[in-house]
């Protein structure tokens, strides 16, 4: 078990919380709590004094470790039921990467972001995140924004997805949301590393 100490900066500079914490907790005695009120499974893996937060269950994850990428963050686990906010909540850089490249590579096959492309024809498109409404004609939040693509005639320039570095895991929404296609790919990304 891989112990580091963890020191997340606040806005201010300040540290929100430190923790130790392993990069591979194991699901010894069936320990996982799953989330209720998300779209997708979500689930919370106790690890010391916080809980992993994951995609995937103990049924999911080959060997009974959840790898360092399967961890989207982790939350202060001094409740029964976990409360996803920015100021609990610890984004892991591992697994924000592999969202990233799970976008990239899928964008272009994802027929909701498909038909915004021929519909808005040329220019940048926001590919948003599915956890707050947006209206029609009206940009999200910067927190709510995964990245852009260029469009040429309607459709996608391959390989133009950028990353929009204001993206948040957890805001004061809840967690992040992709579509079903989307999502789907991602879990199946986690579950092949």
């Amino acid at each position: 078990m891989i112990l580091r100490r963890i020191s997340t900066p606040s806005r201010h500079g300040l540290p929100l919380f430190s923790r130790h914490f392993s990069a591979t907790p194991s699901f010894s005695g069936g320990n996982a709590l799953q989330g209720g009120s998300y779209p997708y499974p979500l689930w919370f893996h106790p690890e010391g004094t916080v809980m992993a937060v994951s995609f995937l269950g103990p049924s999911d994850v080959p060997g009974k470790e959840l790898r360092k990428e399967g961890i989207i963050g982790w939350v202060k686990g001094d409740t029964e039921t976990p409360d996803l906010k920015p100021g609990n909540f610890q984004t892991n850089p591992t697994f924000e990467d592999v969202l990233h490249e799970v976008v990239k590579e899928n964008i272009d096959e994802d027929e909701g972001i498909k038909a915004l492309a021929l519909h808005q024809k040329i220019g940048h498109l926001n590919i948003n995140d599915q956890r707050t409404y947006t209206s029609w004609g009206r940009v999200s939040d910067p927190e709510d924004i995964l990245g852009t693509v260029q469009l040429d005639d309607g459709s996608m320039v391959p390989g133009s997805y950028q990353r929009m570095p204001t993206h948040r895991i957890v805001s004061s929404n809840g967690l992040f949301q992709l579509s079903e296609f989307l999502h789907s790919k991602l879990v199946d990304r986690l579950q092949e590393k």
